[in-house]
């Protein structure tokens, strides 16, 4: 017995498909191109790299906020020091007064 399947190719037997023939759902098993996929890749790759960018840049940004600080806290440290050493000057004269009344 023969039978022509939908490529007209001739099949003889207890054959149901020539070789050649596909199933409507094999278009699922087929990958996608390598340029697609290369496409993809570059894409993904394109937003990592600009992702890491925008990272970088924060934390230059944090880093020099940092820096910022650490200066401010020297400034303040100074300035502390400057009020220390006045208080001593003030208590120093007014332990000199304060000998004096005596």
């Amino acid at each position: 017995m023969c039978i022509r399947d939908s490529n007209s190719t001739l099949t003889q037997g207890n054959l149901s498909t020539a070789t050649n023939s596909r199933s409507s759902t094999d278009t699922n098993l087929v990958s996608p191109s390598p340029r697609s996929s290369q496409a993809s890749i570059n894409s993904s790759q394109a937003s990592i790299n600009s992702s890491q960018a925008s990272i970088n840049s924060s934390q230059a940004s944090i880093n020099s906020s940092q820096a910022s600080i650490n200066s401010s806290q020297a400034s303040i440290n100074s300035s502390q020091a400057s009020i220390n050493s006045s208080q001593a000057s003030i208590n120093s004269s007014q332990a000199s007064i304060n000998s004096s009344q005596a």
